[in-house]
């Protein structure tokens, strides 16, 4: 690797990622120790240690799922991604990718997972029902951080050594367009808002944040913040984005109505907080679980086998599980939650042998509804 990109990583030295699945009580969060080649699973609710995973060589950057059934973990000195299950805190597969691979983010439905690799000027997309590479995507000079817009069909990867930021189609993995958003050097973070509306960049070189519209790929506008901003984060409801400014030891607060900064707090030194250091909204597993569900077996050759009439019919008996899953179940005591539990895995089982459901899709609704 370059010396003169070692400064950048070496002040990557801890990725954190929050399991977002379960609730306050089973929260999780695991941390990439950059120099032991390890990552730590916290237990939130109580603070300690649970399970410590090897990696490869650098970890750095960290995302989960989100069903929460495994984690990547990108490995800056090894070039691969490690693949956690968070069931039981093992590494089930190592994803070749680039070099130096810094940042990942996944596709809201769970499918993809993006990864920027500093080294080749290029994102790896890993399939995660084979966790293998499938597409490498070319983009501007220096990737550090990367995101995908709620609705999926985009990723926004920024190019630290040309300032810009790559907008990526999801459909087609190609970049539709490159917006410039400093003049130097310096495109780091980047997060985007709840509504896919805007993206918010970090330069390190300017001192700004930049708010990209994803409407045009236009700047709208520059917002001066703390000297080198590191981090940044938009809160679950899209009214404020968070900057930690590394040498100046504040962080902005910036108001996404106005796009201006309402405040600066002091906190201690350094602080870098490179990824989504703001606690998600809370997932509705019912939701998730209909969502998916749902998905999967409208995806399937059996149901694309059937009359329009008989697809009909398996689409308002969907709609009618859904409507079990997000207003009943939550509210079901203990054992009656455990029994429908029981009744749902049996019947993705079934699914799965019917041919209704693939082995892994089945996997992946039964470990939910584990979480309900």
């Amino acid at each position: 690797m370059p010396m003169r990109h070692a400064h950048r990583l070496m002040l990557l030295v801890v990725g954190l990622c929050l399991s977002p699945t379960t609730g306050t009580a089973g929260e999780t969060a695991y941390i990439a120790n950059f120099s032991e080649d390890t990552v730590s699973v916290v237990d939130t609710a109580t603070n300690t240690v649970t399970a410590t995973v090897a990696v490869g060589a650098g970890p750095v950057g960290v995302t989960v799922l989100p069903d929460g059934s495994r984690v990547y973990v990108t490995n800056a000195f090894a070039g691969t991604v490690s693949v956690i299950d968070t069931a039981t805190n093992t590494v089930t597969a190592t994803v070749p990718v680039g070099a130096t691979p810094l940042s990942a983010a996944p596709a809201p439905d769970g499918s993809r997972v993006y990864v920027t690799n500093h080294g080749p000027d290029m994102v790896s997309v890993i399939d995660t029902a084979t966790n293998t590479v499938t597409s490498s995507i070319p983009v501007g000079a220096d990737p550090h951080g990367i995101a995908v817009t709620p609705d999926g069909t985009r990723a926004y990867a920024t190019n630290y050594g040309d300032s810009t930021v790559s907008a990526i189609s999801t459909s087609t993995n190609t970049v539709i367009a490159t917006v410039s958003v400093f003049s130097g050097s310096g495109a780091f973070a980047v997060t985007i808002t709840p509504d896919g509306a805007r993206v918010y960049v970090g330069n390190q070189g300017g001192n700004t944040v930049s708010v990209i519209a994803t409407a045009t790929n236009t700047v709208t506008a520059t917002i001066s913040v703390g000297s080198t901003p590191y981090g940044i984060a938009v809160t679950p409801d899209g009214t404020h984005v968070y900057v930690a400014n590394f040498s100046d030891n504040t962080v902005s607060v910036i108001d996404t109505a106005t796009d201006t900064v309402t405040a600066t707090v002091a906190v201690g030194l350094s602080p870098a907080a490179f990824g989504q250091f703001i606690r998600p909204a809370a997932v509705n597993v019912g939701a998730r679980l209909c969502e998916l569900g749902t998905r999967f077996v409208q995806e399937s050759d059996a149901y694309a086998a059937l009359r329009p009439s008989r697809r009909a019919v398996i689409d308002r008996l969907a709609q009618r599980l859904c409507g079990i899953l997000t207003e009943i179940v939550p509210d079901l005591p203990p054992a009656k939650k455990a029994a429908f539990v029981m009744f749902y895995k049996s019947g993705v089982t079934i699914l799965v042998r019917q041919g209704w459901l693939t082995p892994e899709q089945g996997e992946i609704l039964s470990g939910l509804a584990d979480s309900l």
